[in-house]
């Protein structure tokens, strides 16, 4: 089924063109049916399904522009080259994934960021090794391959990954940093983040 452009052509008679002007129609039903409902179906106007082409093929893509009445949603490959689907504030503001979850492709064996509704970050990895004694340790969230928070780091919570008990005390916290000290013995801690 093909679509003839350019018809009816001036000086042609309807009877002539009546089945090409059919076989548009039929063309357009079908094919903007595709993911729709059809022109003649119910409910009028709505989706089945919405498919979004790749912006870009390699990390970081492209984020298209948006005006101070549009909200941007797009697919493009996050961090670790993965499509995910992403969304733009208006006036081509904040960028924020909402699919999937970014997996640190460098580094730590254990390392995530997880975009959560409202803005919010959850990430997570193991720590760098926290001392218990001397001053305590700063490490940053790029030295664990992970991006830094927006604004700022609203929590943090960390366990030890030998389960001995340890327990790790968090004294300060930035956007792109932790600082920690271990209470028993110097060691390595899984830790999780929350901020925006």
């Amino acid at each position: 089924m093909t679509y003839t452009t350019n018809m009816p052509l001036v000086g042609q008679n309807i009877n002539v063109t009546q089945p090409l002007i059919e076989a548009n129609f039929n063309y357009l039903n079908t094919y903007l049916g595709v993911d729709h409902t059809q022109l003649n179906g119910t409910p009028i106007g709505t989706h089945q399904a919405i498919h979004l082409e790749r912006q870009g093929t390699v990390f970081p893509g492209i984020d298209p522009t948006t005006t101070s009445s549009e909200l941007g949603f797009y697919a493009r490959n996050d961090a670790a080259n993965v499509l995910r689907m992403f969304m733009r504030e208006p006036s081509s503001g904040t960028v924020q994934q909402i699919s999937g979850n970014v997996i640190s492709p460098t580094l730590t064996p254990f390392a995530f960021e997880l975009p959560l509704f409202g803005g919010l970050i959850l990430k997570g990895a193991i720590t760098p090794v926290i001392t218990s004694s001397g001053p305590p340790t700063t490490f940053t969230y790029a030295s664990l391959g992970l991006s830094n928070f927006p604004n700022r780091t609203l929590n943090v919570q960390m366990t030890p990954t030998n389960q001995n008990g340890n327990v790790a005390t968090v004294s300060a916290v930035t956007a792109s940093q932790i600082t920690a000290k271990a209470n028993n013995s110097s060691g390595l801690f899984y830790f999780i983040a929350i901020g925006n």
